[in-house]
């Protein structure tokens, strides 16, 4: 298990299971209530600015009824940064506790590859996109979940 890593909102990551070790991506990890996109450039991943939160962060949201995962990720980043994915791959699930609902949640994860061809169209959720490569390349504070998953991304 990885270590715990808490954000300053209290939410703590608990571990990333991967792909290759999911039998049953629907029933066997409830509640699954997120998917996240990691949209992969050349020099880095995307990350957005959260108006609502103030920090960098994947993008994500939380899956609709009756919307399967990947279609909650696909979304998520068509809405948040104007960019339509054709192609996903399934990383994992992490594992993490929300400090507002004070449970244990599930998070898909997915991975596309990210073409600047599409330009950034701001939401009413995010004002800004950036490839991120490492930490000196960004001003603010960035999601230390996303961070954690980042890392593991790297490591892969």
């Amino acid at each position: 298990m990885a270590d715990m890593i808490t954000d300053r909102s209290g939410n703590i990551f608990k571990e990333l299971i991967p792909a290759t070790k999911i039998r049953d991506l629907t029933s066997q990890y409830l509640p699954l209530t997120v998917s996240l996109m990691i949209s992969q450039a050349e020099d880095g991943c995307v990350l957005v600015y959260n108006r609502f939160k103030r920090h960098w962060e994947l993008p994500g949201g939380f899956i609709d009824e009756g919307e399967s995962p990947e279609e909650a990720a696909v979304r998520e980043m068509q809405e948040e940064t104007g960019h339509l994915v054709s192609e996903t791959r399934f990383f994992g699930i992490m594992k993490f506790y929300t400090a507002s609902r004070g449970r244990d949640e599930y998070a898909a994860v997915y991975l596309a590859k990210y073409s600047d061809a599409q330009k950034f169209i701001p939401s009413p959720e995010t004002s800004d996109l950036i490839i991120y490569g490492d930490r000196s390349q960004i001003e603010g504070h960035i999601s230390e979940l996303d961070i954690a998953l980042l890392e593991m991304l790297n490591k892969e």
